[in-house]
């Protein structure tokens, strides 16, 4: 490829992507500390860059911040272009004539958790000796599912309605550094389906200690309205803002360790700010869930089970929130047109009914 990439084993390049290797062999282990493992990527992805820019004799070219997690392969391209070359965005595949709209909920594990079905009562009584949740429930007493989640609220009510799909992307340790970089990846890994709407819920792992620093948080959301109105243009996007910390009780949850050092309502403030800012600039609907769960609700720290992660009472409320978002951009899952296959479609319309069930169903 390039005049120095027959160089030696020992070379920068070849000792820079061992650095890289060691760094993704180690990750499972080091997820308990997930700054520390980030700055371990992006430490062995400076010193590839150095080397080929070394390489290149570009020393004065510097990939953007989103060439965080590019490959060497195109941060060849990258030098060799001098700059002007970036891996090409994947694009979504087409839409099926008769595809059912989607609706994604992108997010960290405020989202991922939005998933659960059940509280923990049922979920230790019930649950416990199921094939899927047995290890999880035998480890923490039953205590980790927390539901029903928000996320499987909205895809209960669209479900009833057969009018979307209410689709899960939340990711635990997701930052929007993160989600900048992984974008395009998680679009187009997604069913061949109208998008309907995305929900994007960030700031709480940013505004952790060794997180992302608020004016770059700002940028990346900025960077992620863009990217999404490009991938996805018939797409409403909703931004929401973190919903507070009870700082009180997740540091005895946590001990201090690993990425859930320094979380408080007061570290949260500015990054809600910033997801207001970016959504009124992005000309895109905001969902204050911050706001809404301070002046909303008397007690808002019995909403969390751990201080941070949403117990019943704070996924129930969630919902409300993000479903009333949704309704005002149109989405209300009681007006939206149904979704049935043809055959199933054809037999309705031509089934007589005497006391006119599936006319009422259709007027709906």
């Amino acid at each position: 490829r390039g005049a120095g990439s027959a160089g030696s084993e020992a070379g920068p390049l070849a000792t820079a992507e061992r650095s890289l290797l060691d760094s993704l062999a180690h990750s499972a282990l080091a997820m308990s500390s997930l700054p520390l493992l980030l700055e371990q990527l992006a430490s062995a992805q400076r010193a590839v860059v150095e080397a080929l820019s070394s390489e290149y004799f570009c020393e004065d070219l510097e990939p953007p911040s989103c060439a965080f997690g590019w490959g060497e392969e195109a941060l060849r391209d990258y030098f060799e272009t001098g700059g002007e070359s970036a891996p090409p965005k994947a694009a979504p595949a087409a839409p099926a004539a008769d595809a059912r709209p989607v609706i994604v909920c992108l997010g960290d594990s405020l989202t991922e958790f939005g998933s659960h079905v059940v509280g923990p009562k049922f979920a230790d009584a019930t649950l416990k000796n199921t094939p899927l949740a047995s290890e999880v429930l035998r480890a923490t007493d039953g205590n980790e599912e927390h539901g029903p989640g928000w996320v499987a609220l909205l895809a209960r009510d669209y479900q009833w309605r057969t009018t979307a799909d209410v689709l899960n992307r939340g990711f635990s340790g997701m930052t929007s550094r993160l989600l900048r970089a992984d974008l395009a990846s998680i679009v187009a890994s997604l069913p061949a389906a109208p998008v309907a709407a995305v929900v994007v819920t960030l700031g709480a792992n940013d505004a952790a200690e060794g997180g992302v620093p608020r004016d770059e948080f700002r940028q990346n959301l900025d960077a992620i309205c863009g990217a999404l109105k490009e991938l996805l243009p018939s797409a409403a996007v909703l931004l929401a803002t973190p919903p507070p910390i009870n700082h009180q009780v997740w540091p005895a949850t946590t001990g201090g360790k690993g990425f859930g050092g320094g979380r408080s309502l007061e570290r949260l403030k500015p990054y809600a700010e910033a997801v207001r800012q970016a959504a009124a600039g992005a000309g895109v609907r905001c969902v204050d869930l911050q706001a809404d769960f301070t002046t909303r609700l008397m007690h808002w720290a019995d909403t969390t089970h751990d201080g941070f992660h949403l117990a019943t009472k704070g996924n129930v409320f969630v919902y409300r929130q993000v479903g009333e978002a949704l309704r005002s951009a149109g989405l209300n899952p009681s007006s939206m047109p149904t979704h049935r296959p043809p055959a199933l479609a054809a037999a309705v319309e031509l089934l007589d009914d005497r006391d006119g069930r599936y006319a009422r169903c259709r007027k709906r």
